[in-house]
């Protein structure tokens, strides 16, 4: 029997340069298109694997992404983290450590692309697991999607380097993290071994992969989305 994919979108932020767009509203339900940003990411989730395992990691208005969403989307059976608390995306994704029993796909709740993506991520992982890999990681060159995200150095289809904050600038062989990534369950035993100092998962890599950690760096050729200003809501 085929493995149901487990899935994790972090869903708990403010969304502070959303203005006055999140004075009341959780971010990843701002409309976009048709429908909430959110269920963009659900619908590509299901269309990419047909059914999955999705736990939405909430803080921010988290009770209204829960009675929008509910327990089921299409196939995806639905699981809830909660925490008021503003945390960081290290200790946010922490909270369903206890609800993922192996290798896990991690997106971020304010970026679409498409289905293609995630399964290009999974099988990705699956091929190069042997290699005792933490995860197989999204990048684009398309840069001004997410100008915040780090910058990750590439060769021979391994991440080299991870620069965060970013600079303004970037060199050839630089390309940009998109926030989603299919990674191993250790991952969250690096997670919570890592020091308290480390507060975001990009920061974890580098950690990793300072101590002998290997990602495999996934090119994205087509358009996708980050949604960060009121701006981003427009853009067709």
């Amino acid at each position: 029997m085929k493995k149901e994919i487990e899935a994790v979108i972090l869903a708990g932020g403010r969304g502070r340069r959303m203005g006055e767009l999140t004075d009341s509203t959780q971010k990843c339900l701002l409309p976009f298109k048709d429908k909430p940003v959110l269920l963009h990411i659900l619908d590509t989730i299901s269309d990419a694997f047909g059914s999955a395992n999705v736990i939405i990691a909430t803080g921010y208005h988290g009770e209204d992404v829960k009675k929008i969403v509910g327990d089921q989307y299409r196939n995806i059976q639905i699981e809830y983290t909660n925490s008021p608390e503003q945390l960081e995306t290290r200790r946010r994704l922490l909270l369903a450590k206890n609800l993922l029993k192996g290798p896990f796909l991690l997106t971020a709740g304010d970026i679409i692309y498409n289905p293609e993506l995630l399964t290009q991520l999974a099988t990705s992982y699956e091929a190069n697991k042997v290699e005792s890999i933490i995860g197989a990681i999204s990048v684009s060159s398309l840069h001004k999607v997410a100008p915040t995200h780090a910058l990750i150095a590439v060769s021979g289809g391994y991440v080299t380097e991870i620069t965060y904050p970013p600079t303004t600038t970037w060199q050839a062989n630089q390309l940009r993290e998109m926030g989603t990534a299919f990674y191993d369950h250790d991952l969250l035993r690096i997670a919570e071994q890592a020091s308290a100092s480390i507060t975001q998962i990009t920061e974890l890599m580098i950690d990793a992969l300072k101590n002998g950690g290997k990602f495999r760096a996934e090119q994205y050729f087509s358009q996708w989305y980050h949604f960060a200003t009121p701006e981003d809501l427009v853009k067709s």
